[in-house]
């Protein structure tokens, strides 16, 4: 295991040394990634040589952004590709054109093109497990990439198995890292297979950009306290029962997606504005009632509103 980066209170952030440890794990110099403002830095990034421009790399952090840069006039352009594992959390992904967010209480897969622009937000702690590899071992044409990249979600027949394969391989790098060149080829097949069933996915359905158009208006709503299935239904133009049927593609519940979102962000303010109370955090994330809002955020984290921003204050003091 070689650990490229360990930043914390006792090791203080140093852009440099972050650009050039994400260079050391096969990160693109078009790909940055900076903490987010108001936050204390903690990043701990480890990676793992797979042999042929292959890396295994695990990103643990606090709120941080990541997005591709635009390319020098006249440089080449990035024929790299990262298939990722991201923690459940408060984050986003905006990636050509589709807003994507976490699944409530379970890991996400994603694929991301570095030749094109993204822009990732992560606003508490979390782990990004990724494989970066060059888009030539792949085989596959760009059109047949930007596809897959769209049309990857739950319901694809590989999602578990690659979702899964994944820490997997961090725990092969963890206590076995000189078997990882053994799994290069197998990591890359079952990639590959990954994304041609994800292109294959999107060729034949029309339906994932009006998913990712009611995933946009339902981020941009979200504290709104009538937002419900009736309001995005017709807000898209569609009956509830199409809503319904063609929301559950994702694989997530409508209803579980949108209060799994509210307590995300409800978890921040908790930290960020501990003057408000909770009554008034729940109100302002969607919530009428308080009592409902701390039942929902107890389930969620197995803790009230009230321990959970007093542990996050007492954390914070041993500083």
């Amino acid at each position: 295991m070689a650990l490229l980066l360990d930043v914390s209170k006792a090791r203080p952030y140093d852009p440099a040394a972050l650009r050039a440890a994400l260079r050391e794990a096969g990160l693109p110099d078009t790909v940055s990634v900076t903490p987010l403002p108001r936050t204390s830095p903690r990043i701990r990034l480890h990676q793992w040589d797979l042999g042929d421009g292959t890396a295994l790399m695990r990103l643990e952090s606090t709120g941080i952004a990541a997005a591709r840069t635009a390319v020098r006039g006249g440089a080449a352009p990035v024929a790299r590709m990262a298939v990722a594992v991201l923690s459940p959390g408060d984050w986003t992904l905006t990636h050509q054109g589709t807003v994507i967010g976490p699944s409530p209480g379970e890991p996400t897969l994603v694929a991301v093109d570095h030749a094109t622009p993204f822009d990732f937000r992560r606003g508490g702690t979390g782990t990004v497990l990724v494989v970066h590899f060059d888009c030539a071992r792949l085989m596959l044409s760009d059109r047949t990439t930007a596809r897959a990249v769209r049309g990857l979600r739950p319901d694809n027949a590989l999602y578990d198995l690659v979702r899964t394969y994944l820490p997997q391989l961090a725990t092969v790098a963890s206590t076995s890292a000189e078997m990882l060149p053994e799994l290069n080829t197998t990591t890359i097949d079952l990639i590959r297979a990954l994304l041609v069933n994800a292109a294959e996915a999107a060729d034949s359905d029309p339906e994932p950009d009006m998913i990712a158009r009611i995933r946009r208006f339902v981020e941009d709503n979200l504290d709104d306290p009538a937002l419900c299935a009736d309001s995005i239904a017709v807000a898209h133009s569609i009956s509830t029962r199409q809503l319904y049927k063609l929301w559950s593609r994702t694989g997530i519940g409508l209803s579980d997606f949108v209060i799994g979102r509210r307590l995300e962000r409800a978890r921040v303010t908790l930290r960020t504005h501990r003057h408000l109370t909770i009554a008034a955090v729940a109100r302002r994330h969607g919530f009428n009632d308080a009592t409902h809002f701390t039942h929902r955020f107890r389930a969620a984290y197995s803790a009230t509103p009230s321990e959970w921003r007093n542990a996050e204050i007492t954390a914070v003091s041993a500083q």
